[in-house]
């Protein structure tokens, strides 16, 4: 379902912003960074994107894990991240963006994706321990929300470096296949290109972000997420630059036969990629990845003696009132599951009783003015 926010929780997030995390990886001389300046626009230009320096690695204390395995700022591998604050349609949207320098070096591809899969979940486990403490009122979330994976379009689809990022990675993060430098393709070739793609995950049974709908979703929205899913892997094309097309300034790159636009539907996905990012999915990437966290927490649980599975024997009391402290929270958030649903089914009774009681007023008004027309 595509999350639409009300009008207090958009005056809530013009106030204090939305975080966001993105990270993108993939093979050298992609055009990663292009394309995050393309997406969310460049640091300093008007209402765009603004860096800052903050303190973005997630924790490595040995109380939050046995280890992270995160690497340091430097070395092959490492995960680095920026923050910025990016302004859309008034809504302030706490960016951080997770590059990989040096992914696809390494002569074992193991090298590559492992600093990847580190980082995610050192930001579900500094999270966890954030969760357990008394005062969670500073709780820092540094949790990946999306991972932007670019790849090399061809005829044969995914390269074996990126179905095995992609098999590693899809059940802790919400992945986007991005196929780079579409300018670089024909029409036809492109579509090859993603068919073979989607083709690889089913068979792999790699699952990737997908931006269903459900029916009380009205048509428009409806659209919108079958577009975005026939879309899917998005062929896009990384430039900030401008030129002139018919008298009027676009984003793209500069040919001898014209310019291949960035905004321009026809020629790339680049701007159904961006607003999906920005406007109407970011809630729907920050929900899933609730999912993705709680399956890491439900596991990290049961090792440490307090999941259902665990046996009683190295469960502490300590563990044992965790464990009933979870358990109530979920009966009460089932009650008042419950209790909507009533509440709803209740209201949606009451208004067809009230339609079946206007529907025959008005008809009888009709009747009456029929009649009286008659005599």
């Amino acid at each position: 379902v595509t999350t639409v926010m009300s009008g207090a929780e958009y005056r809530r997030a013009g106030r204090k912003g939305v975080g966001f995390s993105v990270m993108i990886a993939g093979e050298p001389c992609l055009g990663k960074s292009t394309l995050v300046d393309t997406l969310f626009g460049q640091p300093g230009h008007g209402e765009g994107r603004t860096d800052h320096e903050e303190s973005l690695k997630p924790s490595q204390n040995e109380n939050v894990a046995p280890h992270t395995g995160t690497r340091t700022e430097g070395e092959a591998g490492a995960v680095t991240a920026r923050a910025s604050d990016l302004v859309v349609d008034g809504v302030s949207i706490k960016l951080t963006i997770l590059d990989t320098p040096g992914f696809g070096d390494s002569l074992d591809t193991r090298d590559d994706v492992t600093p990847l899969a580190e980082y995610i979940d050192a930001a579900f486990r500094e999270y966890l321990q954030g969760e357990s403490q008394a005062d969670r009122s500073k709780l820092v979330d540094r949790r990946v929300h999306c991972l932007l994976y670019l790849f090399r379009g061809s005829a044969s689809g995914l390269s074996p470096l990126d179905l095995q990022a992609l098999t590693h990675l899809y059940t802790k993060v919400n992945i986007i296949p991005v196929m780079a430098k579409a300018d670089t393709f024909t029409l036809a070739e492109r579509e090859q290109c993603k068919a073979a793609v989607r083709q690889q995950l089913e068979a792999e049974g790699i699952k990737v972000f997908n931006p269903k709908s459900d029916p009380e979703d009205v048509a428009a929205v409806r659209a919108e997420c079958e577009a975005l899913a026939q879309a899917m892997p998005f062929a896009v094309i990384g430039s900030v630059e401008t030129h002139d097309v018919g008298g009027v300034q676009r984003r793209g790159r500069r040919y001898g036969w014209g310019v291949a636009e960035v905004d321009n539907a026809a020629h790339c996905d680049s701007a159904m990629l961006q607003k999906m990012l920005t406007e109407t999915h970011l809630h729907d990437l920050k929900g899933v990845t609730e999912v993705h966290y709680e399956m890491f927490r439900k596991k990290v649980l049961e090792k440490s003696g307090i999941g259902p599975d665990a046996s009683p024997t190295f469960t502490s009391t300590r563990g044992r009132t965790a464990e009933n402290e979870l358990q109530k929270k979920h009966e009460d958030m089932k009650r008042d599951l419950e209790e909507q649903a009533r509440s709803l089914e209740e209201k949606r009774r009451q208004f067809e009783e009230e339609r079946k009681l206007y529907d025959e007023a008005k008809r009888r008004t009709s009747a009456t003015s029929n009649s009286s027309a008659t005599n």
